[in-house]
């Protein structure tokens, strides 16, 4: 039998931490210094730190440390961050983080307010952060961390400035957990990319993570001054989409990204921000290499820009719900994608926008199934995609200010089983080249189902075939606002 001896029996003289051997326990209470516990760990130690106020701004330099509390408060009085590490598998866990320059950074990739000549790291593997809060940080923001293979999971971040979660993996292989994090109330500010560097670039943004295999489920990211939630893929030469059994490489699911951006949008002029790359989106991902991202069951209402912005290759967006934003619902850039049963209402542009990647040189252009989405109340048109090979299907589309459903710029595009009814303009219109409409209905619209676009698509003189569609009032050459073919 096991005997378990729990190493609590360490000297505290005058406020000092002596450690045991590795793996030990060691304990801090009020009035003593972590940072000492620290300077005194070996890797395989846990400092367990009490409930209480601690004035410091800590270093963790000890690799495979684990740093755990249940409420202990750290206010750095803003001389550094709350926590920074420099060293690998680190786990900090149950803390509350105060007044920082940012709560834990684990990456020199910013310049800050605080003195960093003596930190010689690009980064650390294997950080967890797990049930953290870190309030009113800034400017750098909450949870920064650099290098593979990251977890962020429970944490909560409120009123910093900079970023709320801020993530960046250089490994093609590594795999990252961001998992049931609240974000709240970001600031916009223009930090510094590089130490000593001129390059400013504007943050707050709830989450911005790029790198390799991301995963970001279930968090909240609300009321930020810039984007909600913001993942970029960098997997450069990483082509293959099932590993460990999942069929998608990265998944962004189960979020709630609301009323992001709205400040900055009603606050700053368009030209004071033009020379940067800003988002104001509820969620923006980018994946130029089709490796297969899921975007599903997410919420993204009332945001400053889109609800949800997709540029890429292969995505699956599934089941999400994009109401009342300040341009489209949904906005897709995007090639080899299925976008399906996705709810997109009283948007201020289009309720479903799309168009194919372009951002590949040699890609095909294989098209989308765009299918079973309710686009219903949007102030231009419920669907509107652009491009060829596009299969639109079985999709509603009500009460929308211009077309229910329109497709141009392209062919070969199929239209079936889609119902348009009560739009302002045409019900469904078709601009596209040698395109199948078939068994579509539409009643009640400005005219009915629309004949083609004079002057749009690939050329003039290509036949559709129009089979079985059914017209309310207005039929398919109807001109009451409407084009003859």
């Amino acid at each position: 039998m096991k005997l378990l001896i729990t190493l609590v029996a360490i000297c505290f003289v005058a406020g000092s931490v002596n450690a045991m051997a590795p793996g030990d326990l060691i304990k801090v209470g009020p009035g003593q210094s972590i940072q000492d516990a620290i300077d005194v760990a070996d890797p395989g130690d846990t400092i367990e730190v009490k409930k209480g106020l601690y004035l410091e701004s800590l270093w963790i330099d000890v690799d495979r440390l684990t740093l755990v509390s249940k409420g202990a408060i750290i206010d750095a009085e803003y001389q550094g961050p709350c926590i920074a590490v420099t060293a690998d598998d680190v786990t900090i866990s149950g803390f509350r983080l105060v007044n920082g320059v940012a709560g834990v950074v684990a990456t020199m990739n910013f310049g800050g307010t605080f003195d960093a000549d003596d930190f010689s790291f690009d980064g650390a593997d294997d950080i967890r952060l797990i049930k953290n809060e870190a309030i009113a940080c800034m400017p750098l923001g909450g949870f920064l961390v650099e290098g593979n293979d990251a977890v962020f999971e429970g944490n909560t971040v409120r009123g910093a400035g900079g970023f709320g979660i801020w993530y960046r993996s250089w490994g093609p292989e590594s795999r990252t957990y961001i998992t049931k994090n609240v974000v709240q109330h970001t600031k916009f500010e223009l930090l510094t990319h590089g130490k000593g560097s001129d390059c400013p670039i504007p943050s707050g943004n709830g989450i911005d993570a790029a790198g390799g295999r991301v995963d970001i489920v279930g968090n909240r990211s609300e009321n930020n001054e810039m984007g909600g939630i913001k993942l970029e893929i960098w997997s450069e030469g990483l082509f293959q989409k099932k590993q460990e059994g999942n069929k998608y490489h990265s998944r962004v699911t189960s979020n709630i990204a609301s009323n992001n951006g709205a400040e900055k949008w009603f606050n700053f002029q368009a030209d004071d921000l033009s020379e940067f790359d800003t988002n104001e989106d509820g969620i923006w991902v980018f994946d130029r290499y089709g490796l297969g991202v899921l975007i599903s069951k997410n919420v993204a209402n009332y945001n400053g820009d889109d609800g949800i912005k997709l540029i890429g290759l292969t995505f699956a967006v599934l089941g999400n719900k994009a109401s009342w934003n300040n341009d489209d619902g949904i906005d897709a850039e995007v090639d080899d994608s299925r976008i399906d049963k996705n709810t997109v209402t009283h948007n201020t542009d289009d309720g479903l926008t799309g168009e194919q990647f372009e951002g590949i040189a040699d890609n095909p252009g294989i098209g989308n199934l765009v299918s079973n989405n309710k686009a219903d109340y949007n102030a231009d048109e419920g669907i509107d995609f652009r491009g060829s090979f596009h299969y639109i299907y079985k999709n509603k589309a009500t009460g929308n200010l211009q077309n229910g459903i329109c497709v141009r710029d392209g062919s070969h595009v199929v239209i079936e089983a889609n119902q348009a009814d009560k739009n302002g303009h045409q019900g469904i219109t078709n601009g596209t080249d040698m395109a199948d409409i078939l068994f579509n209905k539409a009643k009640g619209n400005g005219c009915g189902l629309g004949p083609d676009i004079a002057g749009e698509g690939g050329g003039s003189g290509y036949v559709d075939n129009w089979t079985g569609n059914q017209y309310g009032t207005g039929g398919r050459y109807a001109t009451d606002r409407c084009e003859e073919p």
